[in-house]
């Protein structure tokens, strides 16, 4: 099998997608890749000499759409750029999980007001994120504010400026969700120049996540985890079943996020009230050692009943509910990233027993740990 990969790797989100195409390669046996250098103008094509089976792809221009659907072979889409369509179908992140996985994260750190940068409007990229956002954000009663992308704002200098103009009007504090993790580090320079520290002022959380990126970031970005390496293997698998001559699916196949990595652009909780704040900060970072109540208690030096009656006032929750859910999410990560046995994970987690995790993670997610781990896509 000869299978042409037209997909950039300068990112570490499409890198990890090729991983996945490689990794369902290597199960089947026999497959050959090509990845097409780019050009002077940085666009990648085919060959013109080059006879394979199929193709997975980012259709980045239309140029390069039309030449891959010249050449009649089968392809798959990877990216949210354009249209899922029967020659051309969709194999993505889904954009409705990954902005309630966004959104649910920031709002149980208590913030009322949120910001959202995009993409520039010269690439023809999918509007679904954004208005998925919003869409959960207005059920919640909660402002969005878009950063407005000007035009003409082609360097990272221009966008940081345009970025400080946004940042003064914002109300504080305020957790910004960003598209990529480059925004999010042009972000913080922005704050930066304007005095505002990240993330006390401004808490930033990225959908997309590029190591770099984060490390050159003033702050580590926290980011959401979408699983490329699973979008890659399913695209691959989708072409191979189109190359063996079984149609496309009706509808885009729709891979839901891991899970919100916590970094310290959002280590912070968006409450006036000082030792929630602190006990929140205590969960987060020892939830995974197993950690009750009790040592909670002893870190924010008030009574357990005052603790109760702070988390129930803001959160409408326990303390000790907000100590399982934190650690049951840390499962949900290890469940899908490593090949970990229940009760490798359970030690990790900070359970007693696998027995006890099993049923906790069921209550929580409706499903088994093992359903967890094998469930990829969402169809449609």
């Amino acid at each position: 099998m000869d299978i042409a990969l037209l997909v950039h790797t300068s990112n570490e989100w499409s890198r990890r997608v090729l991983m996945g195409v490689a990794h369902y390669g290597d199960d089947q046996g026999g497959w050959e890749f090509l990845i097409p250098q780019a050009k002077k103008n940085g666009e990648i094509g085919l060959p013109k000499n080059w006879n394979g089976d199929g193709i997975i792809c980012r259709p980045t221009s239309p140029k390069l759409k039309q030449e891959i659907l010249d050449r009649g072979l089968p392809c798959v889409n990877v990216s949210w750029l354009d249209q899922h369509t029967a020659k051309m179908p969709k194999v993505v992140s889904c954009e409705l999980s990954c902005a309630e996985a966004a959104v649910n994260f920031l709002l149980e750190k208590q913030f009322n007001h949120f910001g959202f940068i995009g993409f520039h409007p010269k690439l023809n990229y999918s509007d679904d994120l954004i208005q998925a956002v919003a869409s959960k954000l207005d059920e919640e009663k909660k402002t969005l504010d878009v950063f407005p992308f000007p035009e003409n704002a082609t360097t990272n200098s221009q966008q940081v400026k345009a970025m400080e103009t946004w940042l003064r009007r914002l109300a504080k504090p305020c957790a910004v969700i960003s598209w990529t993790s480059l925004s999010g580090q042009l972000l913080t320079r922005a704050c930066q120049k304007c005095d505002l520290n990240v993330p006390e002022d401004v808490a930033i959380l990225c959908v997309e996540h590029d190591h770099l990126f984060s490390t050159l970031a003033p702050v580590p970005l926290t980011n959401l985890d979408q699983d490329p390496s699973r979008v890659g293997y399913t695209a691959a698998k989708l072409l191979h079943e189109m190359i063996s001559g079984e149609p496309a699916p009706t509808a885009p196949i729709r891979i839901p996020p891991i899970s919100v990595i916590p970094r310290m652009s959002t280590d912070v909780a968006a409450v006036d009230d000082r030792i929630l704040a602190t006990a929140l900060r205590y969960i987060y970072e020892n939830a995974k050692k197993g950690i009750t109540v009790s040592d909670v208690v002893k870190q924010v030096d008030v009574s357990r009943r005052a603790l109760e009656n702070k988390f129930q006032e803001h959160l409408r929750c326990s303390p000790g509910a907000y100590i399982k859910k934190t650690q049951l999410q840390f499962v949900a990560r290890l469940l899908r990233t490593t090949k970990l046995t229940n009760a490798q994970i359970a030690i990790r987690a900070g359970f007693d027993y696998p027995e006890v995790m099993m049923r906790a993670f069921k209550k929580e997610y409706n499903m088994t740990p093992r359903a967890f781990r094998n469930a990829g896509a969402v169809p449609g």
